[in-house]
């Protein structure tokens, strides 16, 4: 058998630890618990409302405070310290993760002081207006994900070809809007990703008051041109991804946005170590199947839209 002497035994001990620690952004990990098929059968993307997501999933992942913004209502980079107060905007989201599709919930429930079309019916108009982006990568990998032909990159890329084999291949960046409602990837394989089953998307505007519930797809291998040989992330108990979720805040159309990660790093678009960590539990003990009554709130509620193909 092979024997590690106490420097062999050291170097190895710190190789794990640092192994370990990759992608420990903000240092902790936020819960994302499972969406299983009967919770999926009380779940409408369509409906304009959160209500559902409250009522299986209990309390949200995440809040605008304090996991984006500071308490006492600034945003804060580590680098530019910005004044955020409730009025400029609030919201709500909740996480979930489905076993068999490598797919991930997204649902939130956003209040802002103005809201701001991106007056565009492309899914790659989405920044221009009060969007939110959602990356994610399903192993947790990490490394340069996202590729630009006008950057230079030691990973990538000499041909076009390269170039679109590798560009979100390992991670994948997802954008989100309300109205009309839209997700997707702007990177090639739109074609494929940005629809059912991989991708499907719910939104209104009531006010002040916006609605976003939609799914997107895993994957750790995404081949651009098949989705047959793309090869979805294995998702399970325990396991930890790589997430982040950036929303884009305007108070006017044509003005820079405030854009609020929730990790505060730079280049999320392009390197995926920089995600913070969701770990992957079984479904919230707390959360319930609803029973009809829900359903008849939901009936009374219905905003217009196209009939869902959630399963």
């Amino acid at each position: 058998p092979m024997h590690l002497n106490r420097s062999s035994l050291l170097a190895v001990l710190v190789f794990a630890w640092l192994s370990s620690a990759h992608g420990h952004i903000l240092g902790k990990s936020f819960v994302v618990y499972e969406v299983t098929d009967e919770h999926l059968d009380q779940v409408d993307l369509y409906d304009g409302t959160v209500g559902e997501w409250e009522a299986l999933m209990g309390p949200p992942s995440l809040r605008a405070r304090p996991d984006w913004v500071h308490p006492a209502n600034f945003y804060d980079t580590g680098a530019i310290v910005t004044p955020y107060s409730v009025s400029d905007g609030d919201w709500r989201v909740w996480l979930a993760w489905h076993r068999s599709t490598s797919r991930i919930y997204v649902a939130m429930e956003r209040r802002d002081d103005a809201y701001v079309d991106s007056e565009g019916e492309d899914i790659s108009d989405a920044s221009k207006g009060d969007a939110i982006s959602f990356m994610i990568d399903g192993d947790h990998s990490g490394g340069e994900y996202s590729f630009h032909p006008h950057l230079t990159s030691d990973v990538c890329c000499e041909s076009d070809e390269e170039y679109r084999l590798a560009n979100e291949s390992q991670a994948q960046l997802y954008w989100a809007v309300a109205d009309p409602p839209g997700v997707g990837s702007i990177a090639a394989g739109g074609e494929w990703i940005n629809k059912s089953p991989f991708s499907e998307v719910g939104g209104a505007v009531m006010g002040n008051t916006t609605t976003l519930e939609f799914y997107v797809t895993a994957f750790d291998s995404l081949v651009w041109d098949s989705p047959d040989r793309s090869v979805r992330s294995t998702f399970s108990e325990g396991v930890v991804i790589g997430f982040e979720l950036e929303v884009w805040d305007y108070d006017e159309p044509g003005e820079s946005p405030l854009v609020l990660q929730l990790g505060k790093q730079a280049n999320t678009w392009r390197f995926a170590e920089r995600f913070v960590d969701g770990v992957l539990h079984a479904s919230n003990p707390a959360s319930v199947v609803v029973d009809s009554t829900w359903g008849e709130i939901k009936k009374r509620r219905r905003v217009s839209a196209p009939p869902s193909t959630a399963p």
